[in-house]
């Protein structure tokens, strides 16, 4: 493959995954009753702490795959800033 090819496929990618991060992060922080309210992964409400010892496996699991998913996300930031950096100088 040529670079320009090689390039074009990695700059597609880049943009995709800045696509998807920011629908991943409206969807997690917006909410219809209360906007932004605690879409970050272990974000509870002072009142649900009482119930924590009542959580079965699948909210366990829940709460795991909402951090990783998070974390992905995160992860993939300093990639994002790297890459606008690359493509447009600074």
């Amino acid at each position: 493959m040529s670079a320009a090819l090689i390039n074009l496929i990695v700059t597609d990618f880049l943009w995709f995954l800045v696509i998807v991060g920011w629908i991943l992060l409206v969807m997690t922080g917006l909410e219809a009753d209360k906007p932004l309210s605690g879409g970050i992964p272990g974000h509870r409400d002072p009142h649900d702490h009482q119930y924590a010892s009542q959580w079965d496996t699948g909210d366990r699991l829940g709460e795991v795959g909402a951090w990783a998913i998070f974390l992905t996300v995160v992860s993939l930031l300093p990639v994002t800033l790297y890459w606008i950096f690359a493509v447009h100088g600074g």
